[in-house]
């Protein structure tokens, strides 16, 4: 029963934790559109520098290093 316990506890914690879950399709399509206004705006070099910050402080959402790829 301890080893249970101890089991149990051991998948609770964050390690272990299941990869959050995609976002929508259209709010992946809005993030898209917003990178490449960016883009064609010449602030693309900033927003990707933003986003690679932003995965780095969090990374298990692995969409931020899809958006800033």
């Amino acid at each position: 029963m301890r080893h249970a316990l101890l089991f149990a506890a051991l998948l609770a914690t964050p390690t272990f934790a299941a990869d959050p879950a995609p976002p929508p399709t259209a709010q992946v399509m809005a993030k898209l559109r917003e990178l490449e206004t960016a883009a064609l705006e010449g602030n693309g070099p900033s927003l990707r520098d933003q986003l690679q910050s932003l995965a780095d402080r969090s990374p298990r959402d692995w969409m931020t290093r899809v958006y800033a790829a």
